[in-house]
C-alpha cells in the first residue's frame, strides 16, 4: 500500500470510529485496528491524537467547500447565493449522513 494510501485509510478509519463512538471512544489502537496498521504507523503519519482529528476535520471541511463551491458563482444575486450554498450544504449532508 502506499504511503498516500495508507494515509487515508487512517483518515476514514479515525472519521468512523469517531462518528460511531465519539471523540473518547475511538483510542488510537482501536483506530489502528480499524485501519488495518499498527498503532507506531499512525504516528508517522501524526504526530499525535490531536493532530489526527485536526486532519480529519481537514479532510471533512475540504470535501464541504468543493462541493459548496462547485457551481457557485459570485455573480449571483446574494438571494440566489445564499439559496444556492443552503441547497449545496444539504445536499451535501444528506449524502454523508
Amino acid at each position: 500500500m502506499k504511503k498516500a494510501d495508507k494515509r487515508d485509510v487512517i483518515l476514514q478509519s479515525a472519521l468512523k470510529l469517531l462518528a460511531e463512538q465519539g471523540f473518547h471512544g475511538a483510542p488510537m489502537a482501536q483506530i489502528a485496528e480499524s485501519a488495518g496498521v499498527g498503532t507506531g504507523t499512525i504516528y508517522r503519519y501524526f504526530e499525535n491524537r490531536d493532530v489526527l482529528i485536526l486532519a480529519v476535520h481537514q479532510m471533512i471541511y475540504g470535501e464541504m467547500m468543493d462541493f459548496l463551491l462547485d457551481g457557485f458563482s459570485r455573480d449571483q444575486p446574494l438571494r440566489e447565493c445564499f439559496f444556492t450554498s443552503a441547497t449545496a450544504l444539504l445536499i451535501f449532508l444528506s449524502k454523508t449522513l
